[in-house]
C-alpha cells in the first residue's frame, strides 16, 4: 500500500539534464531581488537572464552528461530523490544511449 509517489505514476526513474539545470535557474531566481518570472526570460530587477542561463546549464549538463565527475553527481541526486520512490528496477543496459546522438547536434550548432 500506501500512495504512489510522482516518480512511479510518471515512470521517472532519472533526473534529466533539463531538471538539473531548472533547478540550478530555480536556486539562483530565489536568491535574487526577481518576484517572478517574466516572458522575455529577464530578471525585471536583476536583469539576469534566466532563460540563457537555462540554455547554457543544460547545454553543458548535456555534453558532460557521461563525464566522471557528471556521472557521480547524477548518480548521487539520483539515490537521493528516487531513492524513496523503489520502483521496479531499471535495467541501464537496456535503455539507450542518446549522448554521441546529442553531442553531435550540439557540435554542429
Amino acid at each position: 500500500g500506501g500512495a504512489h509517489t510522482n516518480a512511479l505514476k510518471w515512470s521517472v526513474h532519472q533526473i534529466t539534464p533539463g531538471a538539473i539545470a531548472w533547478a540550478a535557474v530555480i536556486a539562483i531566481f530565489l536568491l535574487s531581488p526577481d518576484t517572478e518570472f517574466s516572458s522575455s526570460g529577464l530578471g525585471k530587477k536583476s536583469n539576469i537572464n534566466y532563460k540563457t542561463l537555462f540554455y547554457n546549464y543544460k547545454k553543458v549538463l548535456v555534453s558532460k552528461w557521461t563525464t566522471r565527475r557528471v556521472t557521480l553527481i547524477v548518480a548521487n541526486i539520483n539515490n537521493y530523490v528516487f531513492e524513496a520512490a523503489k520502483g521496479p528496477s531499471v535495467d541501464p543496459s537496456a535503455e539507450q544511449d542518446h549522448a554521441s546522438a546529442i553531442n553531435r547536434a550540439l557540435a554542429a550548432l
